[in-house]
């Protein structure tokens, strides 16, 4: 009894400290990690549109004429996550009727996660590639074929374990707050690099694998 008792009082003291949570001032929720880590953006409503060019434009096409095709239900059913024990980060739902079998999405910046048979790879903050010498920044000087090997290799695993989205590469402003703690995920921060980077790294993991 006295060992339920001695739980019921941590329990309200929890509560107790948490309901205070809400009550931040300005000035404290500027400080918060998270407003840190992701740059304070904010958000843009609705959502742009878009009609995708080049390879784009055929996907998005497909996918707007399947979509059409769904019922409401159906609709709310892809865009929840599932529970799965099939070792995605993150799961669809289906669409049999159609032939949707759901996208099985899967972390992570170092390779597979969670999933045997796989390897480990440099973080990205390891691989980039050469400022132009003509730029007057010269930011950085690694490795081209080291992205190229390194994007290559990891797409064809993420695709041999069935995956449907690999969350990577990291392209954006990480690297812009150093309190976040992710800046090893992200390529550069320099804008020139990122961009030819993550260009090499995301057409390998989509079209060569």
């Amino acid at each position: 009894m006295r060992f339920t008792t001695e739980l019921l009082a941590i329990g309200l003291a929890l509560v107790d400290v948490t309901s205070g949570q809400g009550h931040n001032t300005t000035t404290e929720l500027a400080n918060l990690e998270h407003y840190w880590s992701y740059g304070r953006s904010m958000p843009v409503y609705p959502t742009p549109q878009t009609a995708g060019k080049g390879e784009w434009a055929t996907a998005y096409a497909k996918a707007k004429a399947l979509v059409a095709q769904m019922t409401d239900f159906e609709k709310n059913n892809i865009t929840y996550g599932q529970a799965s024990t099939t070792g995605c980060s993150g799961l669809s739902g289906t669409v049999p009727r159609l032939g949707f079998p759901g996208l099985c999405l899967a972390d992570s910046g170092n390779g597979v996660r969670a999933t045997d048979g796989v390897n480990g790879y440099p973080p990205g903050l390891h691989v980039g590639k050469p400022v132009p010498a003509n730029l007057s920044r010269k930011r950085a000087s690694w490795n081209e074929d080291l992205a190229y090997q390194r994007a290559l290799y990891m797409g064809e695993e993420f695709k041999n374990k069935g995956v449907s989205v690999a969350l990577g590469p990291v392209v954006g402003p990480l690297g812009k707050f150093a309190r976040g703690g992710r800046n090893w995920e992200g390529k550069h921060i320099e804008n020139w690099s990122l961009k030819e980077i993550s260009t090499i790294a995301t057409n390998l993991a989509t079209h060569e694998t």
